[in-house]
């Protein structure tokens, strides 16, 4: 589902749905209601999560990484997969 998708669904449950949005709201109020809601749920979605940094190179012994930094870097990558898939930007990692 797109994020467009997303916003149209809960636009259609908080607002649309309510008996108060047919017979309180002029057209242009709820065309301004719904613009700026949409840019609101954009601005939300505008973030960008800071992992911390993989450490299996340094943490090294005779040229092996340390299985236990190695299990880190991997939980980092999932991480960073869940976030992304949850529509949010990542850094680090």
């Amino acid at each position: 589902m797109t994020g467009r998708e997303q916003f149209e669904a809960w636009f259609l449950t908080a607002y649309v749905q309510q008996e108060y949005w047919n017979k309180g709201f002029s057209a242009l109020e709820k065309r301004n209601i719904k613009y700026l809601s949409w840019r609101a749920w954009q601005a939300s979605r505008n973030v960008e999560i800071k992992l911390p940094e993989k450490c299996g190179h340094l943490n090294t012994v005779n040229g092996y990484v340390l299985p236990e930094a190695e299990r880190y870097d991997e939980a980092i990558d999932d991480c960073a997969e869940a976030i992304r898939a949850a529509g949010f930007k990542v850094k680090g990692g």
